[in-house]
């Protein structure tokens, strides 16, 4: 900051303010607003209407508390628990507070400043300096001081070419960015944990089924053996029967893994929920609500707008960079009481006064300037891109969920048709064993197929409840109702609007 007396600053205000219009007048800076930013939409989801054609599904659920929509209390309990005790949760809501924290910063920049000061400073004089030699001829001179000292000060910088105000645009743009984020940790972690308990669910249903088909073996091994021993079964018939159960016991223990490996995740998930109490079979998919259009889907989605705001805070970091081709100016003032005395400090004589106004400008500084914005630029074109890739990336997470949700129930309904038609031929088998026809190995055999597609069956529903967890991650997956300001810039990007 630079102090002048009012009659240097009169002559030397009108240059600076010459050389300020010189640059205005010649274009050095501008906006740093982006004009050339045209993202590509679908015009239309491939499977948009597959998916809404589907039927016998529960009814759509909200897409906030899209979870509800499967109908178990359980599954409810776990998400809602996840949502609010998972650390991935707690630490983009601690970058969101401190996203908070700079955008205050950022606007108090743009408010006058001050200060309250107060002294008291015990000095001894040197009497070889030149104050010393000075003043130790004067008659009552004394070497030893008590300064007393108190004042009040304020300054203010004058943003008359906008550097404060793209700074602030660009805090606000980067706690958009982090309530984006947020949304997005949100919404991964309410999936991750629906997709832990239905995979639980999943691998307790399997195990029951291969508990079942292994008793079921080890009664075939057992009449296998007994017809072997008669000479009415050959040695490969044998040991393939043993071969099935040892398969069978592998896989249960496979399925026992699972179960505790997805307990384990749900327990990380929750912050250290102790074990869930699972459903016996796996809720179907609710159906999806009616989805918007592309463009308004994929804007919407946490990714996308975390996307648009970096762009927007790219742009206001570029507009802040330009400023610096302009002069900043500030205005300060002091006043306050100096004495020696404590008795006189607040006496008119102690009063003191001063006003200041301060000039800093890179004039010679320009080429460094320009690296700065070209540097400047150089990100908000790799922001550009960034954002153009996230909507391409989001066109194929949301074009990959809806295809693997309709072909997955699709390999459910046929399966599901398959082991319906083999229970009958089981039962049929049961009928001529209860009647003396068929003998027991003709029986065990029918209920092994049996159990091994209904094990497959459950796979199958499985699959298709995780790709409908997927599904609606992949649509958006909102989780409460804090998107309106975020929706507002990713709307704003997408219509080339700058503020």
């Amino acid at each position: 900051m630079i102090g002048l007396p009012k009659s240097r600053m009169t002559r030397v205000l009108p240059i600076f303010a010459s050389g300020a219009l010189a640059i205005l007048t010649t274009g050095c800076a501008g906006t740093g607003a982006r004009t050339d930013l045209k993202p590509v939409f679908p015009a239309t989801l491939r499977n948009a209407d597959a998916v809404a054609a589907r039927t016998a599904v529960p009814p759509a659920p909200e897409l906030t508390t899209w979870w509800r929509g499967y109908g178990d209390p359980e599954l409810t309990r776990l998400v809602e628990k996840a949502l609010t005790a998972n650390l991935d949760v707690a630490q983009a809501e601690t970058r969101l507070r401190e996203a908070d924290a700079l955008v205050r910063r950022a606007r108090a920049d743009r408010l006058p400043g001050g200060a309250v000061t107060g002294s008291v400073a015990r000095q001894r004089q040197s009497l070889e300096g030149a104050p010393g030699r000075f003043l130790a001829d004067i008659p009552g001179f004394s070497r030893d001081q008590t300064v007393f000292d108190t004042g009040a000060q304020a300054s203010w910088e004058l943003d008359l070419f906008g550097r404060l105000g793209a700074a602030a645009r660009s805090a606000r743009a980067a706690r958009g960015q982090a309530d984006a984020l947020l949304d997005g940790v949100r919404v991964r972690i309410a999936a991750e944990a629906a997709d832990a308990y239905l995979g639980l669910v999943g691998a307790r249903e399997r195990v029951g089924i291969i508990e079942r088909q292994l008793e079921v073996l080890s009664r075939l091994v057992g009449a296998t053996e007994r017809r072997f021993d008669a000479g009415e079964a050959g040695l490969g018939e044998r040991e393939e029967a043993r071969s099935d159960r040892a398969r069978a016991a592998s896989l249960l223990e496979l399925a026992r893994l699972d179960a505790e490996v997805q307990a384990n995740r749900l327990r990380v998930l929750t912050g250290g929920e102790p074990g869930a109490t699972v459903a016996t079979r796996i809720p179907n998919t609710p159906a999806l609500p009616v989805l918007a259009t592309p463009a308004a889907m994929l804007t919407g989605r946490p990714d996308v707008r975390a996307a648009a705001a970096a762009v927007a805070a790219a742009d206001a970091r570029t507009a802040a960079a330009l400023a610096e081709y302009y002069p900043s100016i500030s205005i300060a003032g002091l006043i306050g009481f100096q004495s020696l005395d404590a008795d006189r400090l607040f006496t008119g004589n102690a009063l003191q006064a001063q006003g200041l106004v301060g000039i800093r400008w890179r004039l010679f500084d320009f080429a460094r300037i320009d690296a700065e914005v070209a540097a400047s630029r150089a990100r908000g074109d790799a922001s550009v891109a960034a954002y153009r890739q996230a909507l391409l990336l989001a066109t194929e997470d949301v074009e990959n969920a809806l295809f693997a949700l309709v072909s997955r129930e699709r390999e459910q309904a046929s399966l599901a048709a398959s082991a319906n038609a083999l229970e009958r031929s089981a039962y049929a088998s049961r009928r001529l064993y209860d009647a003396g026809v068929a003998g027991l190995p003709q029986l065990l055999d029918a209920e092994r197929r049996l159990l091994a597609l209904r094990q497959d069956e459950a796979a199958a529903r499985l699959g298709a409840a995780r790709a409908g967890v997927a599904t609606f991650r992949a649509v958006g997956g909102r989780v409460g109702e804090r998107k309106a300001v975020s929706a507002e810039a990713s709307t704003a990007i997408v219509g080339g609007i700058r503020r």
